[in-house]
């Protein structure tokens, strides 16, 4: 599902991605910050050397997951046994055998650069004989790499007043419909105001030759993540079993700019520079009872916390300094407004900075399975406390 805005979204039964259900260890495993600023719809995405099992159910599920219109999807993380286990894997991409794009080579640029190590490994085993196992797993995923961008900039004349063979008239000699041409067509300096001067010099020289698309860059990308999960099952007797399982995750992406800062500026929304932070923490703990040979309970604690941000490059606030006034000032607000120019790029920060969020899901289950003669009923509750927060 390619419109959803999420790098893992699918469609079940013809719904939206968004009307999925995404379960780890029974726990809610939803992503409920949706779009941009975390790229998925699961609040966690643990490794895949960590999942014991999965299942995907998109008709006849029962009546636990019956919110879903969708479909359901459900994780189990492994747990340790009597002998020591373990896993390492290294997954390497780059550019060296790559040739360069045509977009570069016809800019005269450098190939961009491809640097990406998916790396991570699992370890599980005994503590307590028969009675007590632990597992470990930790999956990072580091990512250098670029985007490939042209755009339109204004000649070097331009930005100094002079239009060159461009006829330039001025506005306030409109007489009977018809405006005096500026002489040489080049504005005077006492008409052009300050603030925009300083603004306008924050664009670069055009490196390619003509008036339209006559700049070219490779923009650089890095995207750190960093995944991990612990789970801890203790078993007291042949009735009674618990696990404790704490996951986290810490993401941190870093768009640079098309132009030096603090001109930064881009084409579109995604091609402004941008730092998102997000991240996401989950633990879930579960009782399971064997009451007699007909009937099992289940009792289940959860809570799934996410967060995320989407800040500008610079350290501070430009716009006093660039004589932008009445704008109110508040914490995380830095860098330059976005300021657009018809028919050239824009010049400053993308909007939607800062977007502080943060989501946390407090959740209750309990299960019980009597089986009766030749039927199976199963009933139970699950009671979820939902609070969101954004800035």
């Amino acid at each position: 599902n390619p419109g959803s805005r999420a790098t893992d979204g699918f469609s079940l039964n013809g719904q939206r991605t968004f009307q999925n259900v995404y379960l780890i260890d029974g726990v809610d495993n939803n992503n409920y910050i949706l779009g941009v600023d975390t790229n998925s719809v699961q609040a966690l995405r643990p490794s895949i050397d960590a999942i014991q099992e999965f299942k995907v159910e998109s008709a006849n599920y029962s009546a636990e997951f019956g919110r879903a219109a969708g479909g359901v999807i459900s994780v189990a993380i492994k747990s340790g046994t009597n002998k020591i286990r373990g896993s390492a894997f290294e997954f390497l991409r780059n550019d060296k055998l790559d040739a360069n794009n045509f977009f570069s080579n016809r800019a005269g640029l450098k190939r961009p650069p491809l640097r990406r190590n998916q790396f991570g490994g699992t370890v599980g085993g005994p503590i307590y004989r028969d009675h007590t196992f632990f597992f470990t797993s930790y999956q990072g995923t580091l990512v250098r790499s670029s985007q490939t961008m042209s755009s339109t900039v204004p000649q070097p004349g331009m930005l100094r007043a002079d239009f060159g063979s461009v006829n330039i008239f001025d506005p306030l000699t409109a007489q009977a419909g018809v405006r005096q041409q500026f002489a040489n067509n080049v504005i005077p300096a006492n008409r052009i105001d300050p603030v925009g001067a300083r603004l306008a010099a924050l664009y670069p020289a055009p490196n390619l030759a003509g008036l339209v698309n006559n700049y070219f860059a490779n923009v650089p990308i890095r995207d750190d993540d960093h995944q991990g999960d612990g789970r801890l099952d203790h078993r007291f007797s042949d009735k009674d079993s618990v696990f404790v399982r704490a996951s986290v995750n810490r993401r941190a992406i870093n768009r640079g700019a098309m132009f030096a800062a603090p001109g930064n500026g881009g084409n579109g929304f995604n091609d402004y520079p941008v730092v998102q932070t997000p991240q996401a923490f989950s633990v879930a703990g579960n009782w399971t009872r064997i009451i007699s040979t007909s009937v099992v309970n289940e009792f289940r604690l959860g809570y799934t916390r996410n967060e995320s941000d989407q800040l500008a490059l610079a350290d501070k606030s430009l716009y006093s300094e660039f004589g932008i006034k009445g704008v109110p000032q508040f914490e995380g607000l830095t860098g330059l407004p976005q300021i657009g120019v018809t028919g050239f790029a824009a010049l400053g920060d993308r909007t939607f900075a800062p977007n502080p969020k943060r989501t946390g899901v407090t959740q209750i289950i309990d299960n019980a399975s009597w089986v009766r003669g030749n039927h199976t009923i199963k009933f139970g509750f699950d009671a979820r406390l939902s609070r969101n927060y954004a800035g």
